[in-house]
């Protein structure tokens, strides 16, 4: 019985945990944001990989740099969490929302993914070691369906989507450098991700 008592309450705390980053990111509580990592923590995003507390720094950045009526909105479900002792690994379901405004036009970008989070538990306390984005697909669409607008993404609609194709445009109208090597859905980087999470995992026993 106290293994199965100890065994949930870790479970809500790892879920608590990947919702808190979340609701901290956009509601810029970035010393909640920065003690949801381990001090060695990396993460690997549209445009970030390295560690954590870069992450943070550069959502600082983002945060002073935000447009009035701009705003961002982080969203993880269904979380699946395996627990191998002090060692977890999860797989959440989540996508961003992102409104802003670029040459005048204001839109609203979708970008669906899912969140491979390595966790560890030090001094009690559950914290992130590695986080990475595998991307499924995302969408832009303009706030204003004014037919006479021409915005500055219309271009990409005759391009061959990518599952990051308006992420990193948005980026770049940002004055960010978007990553060219972050995993994606049915790739062989997602199926590596998968095998190192795994690996990290089993690792614990030894």
């Amino acid at each position: 019985m106290l293994d199965l008592f100890q065994d949930t309450a870790n479970r809500v705390a790892i879920d608590n945990l990947l919702h808190r980053w979340g609701h901290a990111r956009d509601s810029e509580d970035l010393a909640v944001l920065d003690a949801c990592f381990h001090p060695d923590a990396r993460i690997h995003l549209s445009w970030i990989y390295g560690p954590a507390t870069e992450f943070v720094q550069g959502s600082r950045l983002m945060a002073a740099g935000r447009r009035y009526g701009a705003h961002m909105k982080h969203i993880t479900a269904s979380p699946w969490i395996e627990l191998r002792g002090a060692r977890a690994v999860c797989r959440s379901n989540a996508f961003i929302i992102i409104r802003d405004c670029v040459a005048g036009h204001w839109f609203d970008l979708e970008s669906h993914m899912r969140f491979f989070d390595i966790l560890e538990l030090r001094d009690s306390h559950w914290h992130i070691v590695e986080l990475t984005a595998v991307y499924d697909k995302d969408r832009i669409d303009p706030v204003s369906h004014d037919p006479s607008l021409t915005p500055p993404w219309a271009a990409m609609r005759a391009a061959v989507p990518d599952p990051v194709m308006h992420v990193r445009w948005w980026l770049a109208s940002r004055g960010l450098q978007p990553r060219d090597d972050v995993a994606c859905v049915y790739s062989p980087e997602e199926t590596a991700l998968r095998m190192h999470c795994l690996a990290w995992l089993e690792a614990s026993q030894v």
